[in-house]
């Protein structure tokens, strides 16, 4: 009976971990790419971006030209739309973890 009972307890946990994995692991493509993206590309950027005041420099940078600009999307298909970009140039500190040890 005890052991039919921490069965089903690890059942139940093994589930609600499965479950928050789909939730919150996410694959993304990352790439790099030198020539400008047309701004009709970047609306869905604009529009998940919650920090406007890097969302709009990065967005003119991007249409100007793609160098220092490393973009990521769900898949390789969707690389002429991407969802997101970080400015290489701006990047200070990389912290790994929980940790927070500085990679740069």
């Amino acid at each position: 009976m005890v052991f039919f009972f921490f069965l089903l307890i690890w059942l139940v946990a093994m589930c609600l971990l499965i479950s928050w994995h789909r939730i919150y692991y996410k694959k993304l493509y990352f790439f790099l790419q030198d020539e400008p993206l047309a701004p009709e590309s970047l609306v869905e950027y604009l529009r998940k971006e919650k920090n406007t005041q890097n969302a709009h420099p990065n967005y003119a940078h991007a249409n100007h030209t793609g160098k220092g600009l490393l973009f990521f999307c769900k898949t390789h298909e969707d690389k002429a739309k991407p969802t997101g970009m970080f400015n290489l140039v701006r990047i200070h500190t990389i912290h790994y973890g929980n940790a927070g040890t500085n990679l740069l």
